[in-house]
């Protein structure tokens, strides 16, 4: 068991915590107490625990009262196996209001501020020793704020997946939307296309999108464009923002040409374009055709009809599960047979 003396350089201020009043010397005292119990129970059970052990078990502690007073408490390590704690009698809103002018930073051209998430604690096993308790609530099942996320299409993996090493690509993004979601097909670039943006870095990604309203390129841009546009709320990193090149950022967008007149129209950002896009129930069986083929290894034909609509009903039957649809589908004659040409004689 390492040294655990901890040096106190604390005031005589009082803090409140779980509605009790303690003196900053009271909370240090606990502090002391826990590390000797933690050394204790070392020598009854034979176990060595590290200076980092025991530096967590410190950091875990503290962090739970400063969530619960006012000031706030910081541990500083002086050397091995001996740390320092130190009270600041700061009110906590000043000291939030630091924080949150900390968490803004700048990303290339764009202003990005870190989301505050927050909910209820998750019991996980952690990857540290827990000292026999290996259920503890180490992990915060992240809440974003509300307006900002919703669904995979807002996945910072999705949107990075779909976007350059450097800027968002919102083509790509509706390209995928349309033939994804809404069973649509974009022919390839002509080989005679230079597909390029201009290279304009005073120039948001939608203005510099002109070039995509040339008639002889807008044939195909009217498919993708207003699908990927609602999308530019999030920067090449899936990063949430309001602005980019210090303007606010448009999000206008639209569905255009899906075959079904209830879902064309315009939208306002992404948000509002997934929530109608997953109303949809051409959408969904666009999404079960696409699953079909993914599982089948081929594309469908006018004999899988039955199964397309089976696995249809069960995803439904059992609001979107996708274990059913795969059930549905890997149960299918269309799946578990093959048909066998065999030779003449």
């Amino acid at each position: 068991m390492p040294n655990t003396d901890t040096e106190k350089k604390v005031s005589t201020h009082s803090v409140t915590i779980e509605d009790k009043n303690y003196t900053v010397a009271e909370v240090s005292q606990i502090i002391i107490d826990t590390l000797s119990h933690v050394s204790d129970q070392s020598r009854f059970n034979n176990l060595q625990y590290s200076a980092a052990d025991v530096y967590w078990v410190l950091n875990g502690l503290l962090g739970y009262i400063n969530n619960r007073v006012e000031g706030e408490f910081k541990l500083q390590n002086l050397k091995k196996g001996t740390w320092q704690i130190q009270y600041t009698n700061q009110k906590k809103a000043e000291r939030l209001s630091n924080q949150e002018q900390e968490k803004k930073k700048k990303v290339g051209s764009v202003n990005v501020t870190q989301a505050e998430l927050s909910g209820p604690r998750v019991y996980a096993r952690v990857s540290r020793r827990t000292f026999g308790r290996t259920n503890r609530p180490d992990r915060v099942l992240a809440v974003v704020p509300e307006g900002q996320r919703l669904g995979l299409l807002t996945h910072p993996s999705w949107l990075v997946s779909h976007s350059d090493a450097m800027d968002n690509h919102a083509i790509l993004r509706g390209r995928w939307i349309r033939e994804r979601l809404l069973g649509g097909g974009i022919p390839d670039v002509p080989i005679t296309v230079d597909a390029m943006l201009p290279d304009e870095p005073k120039n948001t990604l939608r203005e510099r999108m002109r070039v995509t309203r040339e008639t002889y390129c807008w044939t195909c841009h009217e498919k993708m464009d207003p699908l990927g546009l609602p999308f530019e709320m999030y920067n090449h990193a899936g990063l949430f923002r309001t602005t980019e090149l210090e303007k606010p950022v448009d999000t206008t967008g639209e569905i255009i040409n899906s075959g079904v007149p209830e879902l064309d129209g315009p939208v306002k950002n992404a948000i509002e374009m997934i929530d109608r896009l997953a109303k949809s129930e051409h959408v969904e069986q666009v999404f079960v055709r696409h699953a079909f083929r993914f599982w089948m290894g081929r594309n469908e034909t006018l004999n899988d009809s039955p199964v397309l609509q089976a696995a249809h009903k069960a995803y439904r039957d059992n609001n979107g599960s996708m274990k059913a649809l795969l059930t549905s589908l890997l149960t299918s004659d269309a799946f578990l047979f093959r048909n066998v040409e065999r030779s003449k004689k």
